[in-house]
């Protein structure tokens, strides 16, 4: 402490915007101005614009998850808010599995590690698959989640003499994204344009070494019949995992218990 400073009496300070009192901040003297007090910084306000900022990021996040295709029902959706029986030991593994594959993203998309979700509705497989396309996109990854019906739909729509969408463009974000979880796989028709845009699409990824997740209702031999033995025998390679969720809805589980 100068003695200038020792001598002067500090003033007293208000914050200009919330006009609160703030701290006084001696100031020593430089080339152009002299020694004095000036005011220090408002806690307050500075609290408050880290408060904001907090909620911008929150915002700016939900933009992107919905971007992302998640559903508004799903924003939030954790890993850490996923309930688990513990008489269902598959649950924890499932959870785990999932959690891993966020975590380790990195080497899994090397190895173009896919993973399929099946079970009955209600079990929680779209529940996890947003999780961790949040995780993802949280970490600046690219990430999509679609419905089979969304993906065909936006594909053919592109057919249409009045779009302004190409359907080399469409397939290329679908093919080129980093992840792609594609849920409700078995409520498409079937048609044979169907089964061609999908598996030019999976084949595409596969080619590329890019993981993407299936979620369904039916079980692997349904789905190994809709989906062809040629785009299930690529499904199997680079660690890729099927996992099963057979438990009770969870939805049917609330609502038995009101």
């Amino acid at each position: 402490m100068t003695i200038s400073q020792t001598l002067s009496k500090p003033e007293e300070f208000n914050c200009v915007a919330c006009k609160r009192q703030v701290s006084s901040v001696w100031r020593e003297a430089s080339e152009f101005l002299k020694a004095c007090w000036v005011p220090g910084e408002c806690l307050h306000c500075a609290e408050e614009i880290r408060k904001r900022k907090i909620e911008e990021e929150k915002m700016k996040l939900a933009g992107a998850f919905q971007a992302a295709g998640i559903a508004k029902r799903f924003l939030d959706k954790t890993f850490g808010n996923y309930e688990i029986d513990l008489m269902h030991q598959a649950q924890s593994k499932n959870v785990a599995i999932l959690r891993n594959f966020a975590e380790q993203f990195e080497s899994c998309s090397k190895k173009g590690m896919c993973l399929m979700l099946l079970g009955g509705v209600g079990s929680g497989k779209t529940h996890l698959a947003s999780a961790l396309v949040k995780y993802l996109i949280e970490r600046k990854r690219t990430a999509m989640m679609i419905t089979i019906l969304r993906l065909l739909r936006s594909v053919k729509e592109c057919y249409a003499k009045d779009s302004k969408s190409r359907e080399s463009s469409v397939i290329k974000q679908i093919e080129t994204v980093e992840l792609l979880v594609i849920d409700e796989v078995g409520m498409q028709f079937q048609s044979e344009a169907e089964s061609v845009i999908i598996f030019d699409i999976m084949n595409a990824r596969y080619e590329a070494v890019k993981p993407t997740v299936l979620i369904s209702n039916l079980n692997f031999m349904e789905i190994e019949k809709i989906l062809g033995s040629r785009l299930i025998d690529r499904f199997y390679e680079g660690e890729s995992k099927i996992l099963i969720f057979d438990w009770e809805s969870w939805r049917k589980k609330q609502r038995s218990s009101v």
